[in-house]
């Protein structure tokens, strides 16, 4: 396993021991604490960090010149959400494009050999962070998508398969529908797509369904959806983007779904933020899968938050 400086997970045994000082002027500061990591190979670590506020990001400098302070050779970062992620471009005279002139100057300045970042909102994120290596959501979307597929309750008990016979929930593999939001994950979901048809669906016609947010011009409110097919009735709908934050968009959409006769509508999104809570999206969502790249910090028998971003 790679050494690292877990900012998340600081019990991860592969962790390099710190310890975090929080001073009453607001200032925070690290130190390492392991009396042995003189000994260690000191070529490489990467450190972990949930990039979701300014707070973690002065951790993440302080992290860095510690480690360079120390020795080590390659030094990489992992940040599985970028902060200000969708503020790609300036949005009005007067503002600014955060990524490009905020958040990437700052990361770039601190001399990463990698940074790691899982399913970016905007391409403006790989144009702008030096070294940055990009992990798609293929693998994390198609194994929900599997778990749905899945008859849960009978086939799977501790991990393992039980008594039945059928691998799959017939009835819900037979129906199932991929939802592609709107047209900046249509660019996105083909991969997804060419994973399913390519693995274990490969024998049933999952369908892919391609929607669209409708907005009054003059504002750019959204005032509803298009959903580019006929063959929504009966349908398991999966809903997979990137980021879910407030949810507007998917709670409009999956109303949108069941009007024209979707059985269920799922969402699996790689960033969860639910800035709103987890209630207004499940008076209309069945179900909500996320990875841990935000601590959205919300326990819901019907959210499922994978451990799977670091």
């Amino acid at each position: 396993m790679e050494k690292s400086l877990d900012l998340v997970y600081p019990e991860n045994p592969y962790s390099v021991e710190y310890k975090v000082t929080k001073f009453p002027d607001g200032q925070q500061s690290i130190t390492i604490t392991e009396l042995g990591v003189r000994s260690h190979d000191l070529s490489e670590i990467v450190i972990n960090s949930r990039l979701s506020s300014f707070l973690d990001l002065e951790l993440i400098i302080c992290a860095t010149q510690v480690l360079r302070e120390i020795g080590f050779k390659s030094i990489n970062l992992r940040i599985p959400y970028v902060l200000g992620a969708r503020s790609d471009r300036k949005f009005e005279w007067g503002s600014t494009n955060y990524i490009k002139t905020v958040i990437a100057p700052i990361i770039n300045s601190l001399g990463y050999d990698r940074v790691y970042v899982l399913d970016p909102h905007s391409d403006v994120i790989e144009a702008c962070i030096n070294n940055v290596v990009i992990t798609s959501n293929v693998q994390f979307a198609s194994r929900q998508i599997f778990r749905l597929a899945l008859n849960v309750s009978e086939t799977l008990k501790n991990g393992r398969l039980g008594p039945k016979t059928s691998l799959y929930d017939e009835e819900v593999i037979n129906n199932l529908a991929i939802i592609s939001p709107d047209a900046g994950s249509n660019k996105k979901i083909k991969d997804l797509m060419q994973k399913l048809c390519g693995g274990w669906a490969s024998k049933y016609d999952v369908k892919l369904i391609k929607c669209d947010k409708t907005r009054e011009l003059s504002t750019g409110k959204i005032t509803g959806f298009e959903v580019y097919s006929n063959d929504v009735k009966g349908k398991h709908c999966v809903i997979v983007d990137d980021i879910c934050d407030g949810g507007g968009t998917f709670i409009g959409l999956a109303s949108k779904l069941k009007e024209l006769g979707a059985a269920s509508v799922y969402l699996v999104v790689t960033h969860g933020i639910f800035s709103k809570g987890i209630e207004p999206l499940l008076e209309t969502i069945d179900g909500v899968f996320c990875t841990d790249s935000f601590d959205h910090g919300i326990e819901h028998g019907k959210l499922t938050t994978i451990k799977c971003a670091f």
